[in-house]
């Protein structure tokens, strides 16, 4: 059962705001911190600087003191201090009080509750903050023992460190598939072998906008952001809701083996990222800022293609051939004689297959990861709202 707000006791009561400061020279033996050094949505502490970095005021914290980030609250940055240390003056120093643990107070923190209010508190648009004569009076957690706190964070403990077992994983796989990338695309194969992408697809830039007419049909639309942050579009994928008349649904309507390209951006950099479409449907159709690829199956495989395009060489060439001073765009005939390597599509086949074999292996790995996350946000708010009780599980867990 969930307590009432009556249970319930204010940060107040568990943290006492630290208010030290230094200025000038500082003690070289105490690394600096700023927010740029505190993961978000995360317990890790990415690294610091020498103290000498900032010459300015800086607070003042010691090891086992929370450090919770009151700019920009919205990122949910929160740390427990492993050492003596300075820090911005855009992170709250807070201390556990005497009778309460410190790694259950800095999980208490660590909240979707107590990150929900900062972010509600926070004055200012450009640069919003949250301030400790808020954050203080919520109420997020029921009177625990220290016995009980100490339970709580070794339980959320042990879940955070199989989380951070699977990143440096994820962080491998992506080095290794950059590697990968690179030989798959280049091993073996003669760079002069190559013929214009037109030859061997059709390709049309987008007219569909992201506006709502009424008359018109309803459909998902896979948008820049899409693209650019996936490598294979999939049809339940949370895509923006809009409209587009029968015309564009017919000639923009995505079909798996399509390959989307971003043609145009801020930057050159981002200009060209693929992505291969996987599975679609019938109201799924491509969004403006985007081209649309359809490769001749019969001599070019889609992933082969995406992988071309992912590859430096055609990355330099789309960024020669953009144009623009504030926003940077391509035009039809330069993708069209973007210089594609003339293979066997049986070969390009193989070289694909090991990339999505790779892909898969990585994707399961962040699945298993995103699936931490999610018990460890159940746990967080079952344990720390005092709706499971620590010591009444390990009872019933000793009787059976």
């Amino acid at each position: 059962m969930m307590p009432s707000q009556d249970q319930l006791i204010p940060l107040e009561s568990l943290v006492d705001l630290q208010t030290t400061k230094a200025a000038g020279p500082k003690d070289p033996a105490r690394p600096y911190v700023g927010l740029e050094h505190i993961a978000t949505e995360s317990s890790t502490l990415l690294g610091s600087h020498p103290s000498s970095y900032s010459d300015g005021v800086n607070c003042v914290f010691e090891v086992n003191d929370i450090l919770f980030g009151k700019l920009r609250p919205n990122l949910r940055k929160c740390v427990l201090a492993p050492f003596d240390g300075y820090c911005s003056t855009d992170i709250l120093v807070l201390r556990a009080k005497e009778g309460t643990n410190c790694r259950y107070a800095a999980r208490v923190l660590q909240s979707e509750q107590l990150f929900r209010a900062a972010v509600a508190t926070a004055a200012g648009t450009k640069m919003p903050r949250t301030s400790w004569s808020d954050l203080k009076r919520v109420k997020a957690v029921t009177a625990r023992t220290v016995e009980e706190q100490r339970r709580i964070a070794t339980i959320l403990d042990l879940v955070d460190a199989a989380i951070e077992r699977t990143q440096p994983l994820i962080a491998k796989l992506h080095q290794v598939r950059s590697g990968l990338l690179a030989d798959l695309v280049t091993d073996g194969i003669g760079m002069a072998r190559t013929a214009p992408l037109v030859s061997r697809a059709a390709i049309r830039f987008s007219s569909v906008n992201k506006l709502t007419e009424h008359g018109e049909m309803p459909v998902r639309l896979c948008n820049y952001t899409d693209v650019y942050k996936n490598t294979y579009i999939l049809s339940y994928m949370p895509f923006m809701r809009a409209t587009a008349s029968a015309a564009e649904v017919a000639r923009f309507g995505l079909r798996v083996g399509d390959v989307i390209i971003t043609k145009d951006s801020e930057t050159p950099d981002d200009i060209g990222v693929p992505a291969v479409v996987d599975s679609t449907a019938p109201d799924i159709v491509c969004g403006y800022h985007l081209a649309l690829i359809r490769p001749d199956l019969k001599s070019l495989d889609p992933l082969f293609l995406a992988m071309q395009l992912k590859h430096t060489r055609l990355a330099r060439y789309f960024g020669r051939q953009a144009s623009g001073s504030t926003r940077y765009g391509l035009s039809t005939r330069s993708i069209e004689q973007a210089p594609i390597l003339k293979l066997p599509v049986y070969e390009q086949k193989r070289r694909s297959d090991v990339l999505r074999e790779h892909d898969r292996a990585a994707a399961q790995v962040r699945l298993e990861a995103g699936k931490l996350r999610a018990i460890k946000a159940g746990l967080m708010s079952d344990l720390l709202s005092g709706q499971v009780r620590v010591s009444a599980c390990l009872k019933t867990a000793e009787v059976r």
